[in-house]
């Protein structure tokens, strides 16, 4: 127990036949051209957390909850602005909603509360080490959607309304 403690591991995990499997998102950070693909240990933790997270909450929601209605899937041919009015009103939000939420604490954690009230899991993580905003799992219910912690309230409500906009179009990215 001693030794899963320091190592920031579940103590089950020492009677795994194989480590656990860390998905990863399609990472679409560069540094000029250069592909930007390494992670330090507490960024996989990090990816770690949020697949067990999604896993959890889906036992949950299948034995708890009823069906949510779909998160409306985007198309990159399709018009932006038709799709962001499609995704507002499945939110429940109205365009003088959004623009009565001026950057602010409030207005970040009003954005959040509106993603998983529709089932969207949105976590915080210091990601600052591996110059990461957010990420997100878009292969299952429910989505997850994570912010840096580390980030103003300002760049955490643009890094989740970026990956919300990859979950609509279902593909898990950091």
């Amino acid at each position: 127990e001693t030794l899963a403690r320091c190592l920031h591991l579940p103590f089950a995990a020492f009677f795994c036949n194989r480590a656990p499997r860390i998905r990863i998102p399609k990472d679409h950070r560069t540094l000029g051209n250069q592909a930007l693909r390494s992670y330090s240990r507490a960024m996989l933790l990090v990816l770690e957390e949020a697949q067990f997270a999604q896993t959890t909450f889906s036992s949950i929601l299948k034995e708890f909850a009823p069906a949510a209605g779909r998160l409306p899937t985007l198309r990159r041919d399709s018009d932006p602005y038709r799709q962001g009015m499609e995704v507002r009103k499945y939110l429940g939000l109205t365009r003088t909603w959004q623009v009565s939420k001026r950057p602010s604490v409030k207005a970040y954690f009003a954005w959040r509360a509106a993603l998983e009230n529709h089932g969207v899991l949105t976590l915080e993580a210091n990601m600052e080490s591996d110059a990461i905003r957010g990420f997100c799992y878009a292969d299952e219910e429910p989505f997850v959607i994570a912010v840096s912690s580390a980030d103003p309230f300002v760049a955490r409500i643009y890094s989740m309304l970026h990956e919300l906009g990859h979950v609509c179009l279902r593909e898990g990215a950091i």
